[in-house]
């Protein structure tokens, strides 16, 4: 998954994290959109890896990846999940 850090970007690639100079938003616009998606401002991880998607309320929800982390996700990461997985 890839965390967003001021400028930068952290990506958690299994035990490692790399940061990587370049917004979130500019990485997500070169990520394939079948695989990747932006579950809130801060996160976007790969669809391969979610194993868990709950919703709390209208707004809020979380994304349980396969490696047991858990990430906050948006009203719009919900529907870019559905969009991706309908897709």
């Amino acid at each position: 998954w890839i965390e967003a850090a001021d400028y930068y970007c952290c990506l958690h690639i299994g035990a490692k994290k790399l940061m990587l100079r370049e917004t979130i938003k500019e990485l997500a616009n070169n990520l394939d959109p079948k695989k990747f998606v932006r579950v809130h401002r801060s996160a976007i991880v790969n669809i391969d890896h979610v194993r868990e998607i709950h919703r709390e309320g209208r707004n809020d929800g979380w994304v349980m990846l396969a490696n047991g982390h858990r990430l906050k996700m948006s009203k719009a990461g919900w529907q870019s999940l559905l969009a991706v997985s309908r897709g």
